[in-house]
């Protein structure tokens, strides 16, 4: 069993913040509030996407370095 806690989880119809997800072998079995605390505070949970993530904003590239 896995539980990840405290994300913001990408609900279809809302944002569930903090949330909390429980996945049990392939399934997901429980899905609810979270702790503020939890250990994926700030985190986002987003369904369908394999690699989240932002490389820049307005036109720079963190990538490009300083």
């Amino acid at each position: 069993m896995l539980i990840l806690d405290g994300a913001h989880l990408v609900l279809p119809d809302r944002i569930l913040s903090p949330g909390r997800l429980v996945i049990d072998d392939d399934r997901i079995v429980e899905i609810g509030p979270g702790s503020a605390g939890g250990a994926l505070a700030g985190g986002w949970i987003v369904p369908g996407f394999i690699d989240v993530h932002v490389h820049g904003i307005l036109g720079d590239d963190t990538l490009d370095g300083p």
